[in-house]
């Protein structure tokens, strides 16, 4: 079953801010960049889309598809709990965040999640695809944690080697989801 992940585009949000799933406005540049994710899916026949509901997802996802999009808070970035809308500068040497930093896999953000909170949830949303038929086309707009933790899921990679990908705002990954989850 072919799945193509698609990161939002990029925000208005002054450098340093951590926004997990704090709903933050998109860029000036969204239209442009729309634009050149539509080029990169030219030609391509989805028959679902699954988006993050945080506006910046949802607002790509409604450009992307046309179709009924099936809204789904497991695709959220993840919930930095009370370090959400704040500068990393402000919380960065306390010592939960350098618990965070030594662990974060397994040390959930004070009020928020762990990366294996993420995958959890993310994992969860990919078994529950296998409930769709197997020709389906999936498009999946969301954010850079849950593409990471997607990939290293149906790629079968420790999560620790998945944080040296880089996914840039706008970015269309194509995936073949044949591992069973």
């Amino acid at each position: 079953m072919p799945i193509t992940l698609v990161r939002h585009t990029q925000v208005a949000v002054s450098q340093g801010i951590c926004y997990g799933q704090t709903d933050v406005p998109l860029a000036e540049t969204f239209d442009a960049e729309c634009a050149e994710i539509q080029r990169k899916l030219e030609g391509k026949c989805f028959t679902h889309c699954f988006s993050s509901p945080l506006s910046r997802c949802a607002q790509l996802a409604k450009r992307l598809f046309q179709g009924r999009i099936e809204w789904d808070e497991r695709l959220k970035e993840l919930n930095f709990g009370q370090w959400e809308n704040r500068h990393w500068n402000d919380f960065e040497q306390s010592a939960e965040a350098q618990r965070w930093f030594a662990d974060y896999l397994h040390t959930p953000c004070p009020d928020g999640e762990s990366y294996a909170d993420l995958r959890m949830r993310t994992e969860a949303f990919l078994h529950d695809l296998q409930q769709l038929p197997p020709q389906s086309n999936i498009l999946i707009v969301t954010h850079g944690g849950p593409i990471r933790a997607m990939i290293a899921k149906i790629q079968n990679l420790d999560p620790k080697e998945i944080f040296d990908l880089k996914i840039e705002y706008g970015a269309v990954i194509e995936l073949d989801k044949t591992t069973s989850t």
